[in-house]
């Protein structure tokens, strides 16, 4: 565990409304065991930050030597290497352990221009090390612009820290070579990306660490906006999200002020902001950790939801403002906030009650009321757990309410 200091971060974002209508104080806890208080603000209630939207601004922390928040150091995407594509292509009947049959049929599907072969091929790649180095020699040895496109896709398929840092390192070669469509064109292949540990460089050039110091000031938006899109989509969110809030919290060390701020309205990784949101309530940085989950109801993406729902399912203390947040984010969203997205919460018995609780209050928030009702009241019928039918009739209650 590294003792890191605490984050002083100024946040100036306001409470999401709608209309006249504000959630607050969704729920209380008494010990572990919720009890059914829903309490919804009168009309009139104004939000509670008169500078909500202003940008947001990192400042400077407290020493590294005093008592904060604390994390875990995690291996660089230990056991969380797969997505379903790569454990498939594991299982493949292709001579996997051979690296240089593998390299000889890729130059050649290439060559010949096969496109299905090409995909089969990238398909079936391994997370293997000695296949990046393979493929990387074909790189360095001079190819044609068609054998180093694909196999810079390769590489990041392959998602090891090296084979994604070479990618990066020729698209960076070729700005400095004025080779402005080449880079862009490496930097597409970024979407491949579905390792965790391959994210860590990304992560380094976007906040001008590391073998990347210093030149994020400098990165054209296209392959700024591919890195940070390749770091929100890789499947294991919470994973990323960990090696996210571990470097921002080693720059919170650092005063890095440009990273942190780059890290948190740049990347913005909803998992990122949920784990820095418990962390921060448990070091007793309140306000803090309202600053953190106040950054993920502005993430217009889904996963946001994912994100909000586990910040509040972890840590006790944030449920009230995490049921609150989800309501807004609904209300915010009427187009992403579709009931699906929270059925998966409110209908599956295998969820904790807080998450079952969590959901029906991002259900609350959806545009279509009746569906919602609809859905609602079937989970009440369905329900056994008392916490949860308690504020499931609670919302209920609310939403037969006349619109104001």
């Amino acid at each position: 565990m590294l003792a890191c200091s605490a984050l002083a971060v100024a946040f100036s974002i306001g409470r999401l409304t709608q209309g006249n209508t504000t959630l607050s104080g969704a729920v209380s806890h008494q010990g572990s065991v919720l009890d059914s208080r829903s309490v919804f603000h009168e009309p009139g209630r104004q939000p509670a930050n008169a500078n909500a939207g202003k940008p947001v601004k990192v400042r400077s922390v407290l020493s590294a030597t005093q008592n904060g928040i604390e994390h875990q150091r995690h291996k660089d995407g230990d056991e969380r290497l797969a997505n379903a594509e790569s454990e498939e292509s594991k299982s493949q009947s292709f001579v996997a352990d051979d690296v240089d049959a593998f390299v000889a049929e890729f130059e050649s599907a290439v060559a010949r221009e096969d496109i299905a072969a090409i995909q089969s091929l990238m398909r079936k790649i391994p997370n293997n090390p000695a296949y990046a180095e393979s493929i990387m020699d074909i790189v360095k040895a001079g190819s044609s612009e068609p054998l180093r496109l694909y196999a810079a896709e390769a590489l990041v398929r392959i998602g090891t820290p090296e084979s994604v840092s070479s990618v990066l390192d020729q698209g960076l070669a070729a700005l400095r070579e004025g080779d402005s469509d080449l880079a862009r064109e490496l930097s597409y292949s970024l979407e491949s990306l579905s390792t965790v540990e391959g994210t860590r460089p990304l992560l380094d050039l976007l906040s001008g660490t590391g073998r990347y110091a210093g030149l994020n000031d400098t990165l054209p938006d296209e392959l700024r906006a591919a890195a940070r899109k390749a770091v929100r989509n890789v499947t294991d969110r919470k994973a990323v999200g960990e090696v996210a809030a571990e470097l921002y919290l080693d720059l919170a060390i650092a005063g890095n002020d440009g990273a942190l701020l780059e890290l948190f309205e740049g990347v913005a990784h909803p998992n990122m902001l949920a784990v820095l949101a418990v962390q921060s309530f448990r070091s007793g940085e309140s306000e803090n950790a309202t600053g953190f989950l106040d950054r993920l109801v502005r993430i217009d993406d889904e996963s946001a939801v994912q994100a909000i729902i586990e910040a509040g399912s972890a840590e006790v203390g944030l449920f009230d403002d995490v049921a609150e947040r989800l309501y807004s984010w609904s209300l915010d969203h009427p187009i992403q906030a579709q009931p699906g997205l929270y059925l998966e919460y409110v209908s599956n018995s295998t969820r904790s009650p807080n998450e079952r609780i969590l959901g029906a209050y991002g259900l609350a928030g959806v545009a279509n009321r009746d569906e919602t009702v609809g859905i609602l009241a079937k989970v009440l019928a369905q329900e056994d757990d008392p916490g949860v039918r308690a504020n499931v009739a609670s919302l209920l209650d609310h939403l037969k309410q006349p619109i104001p």
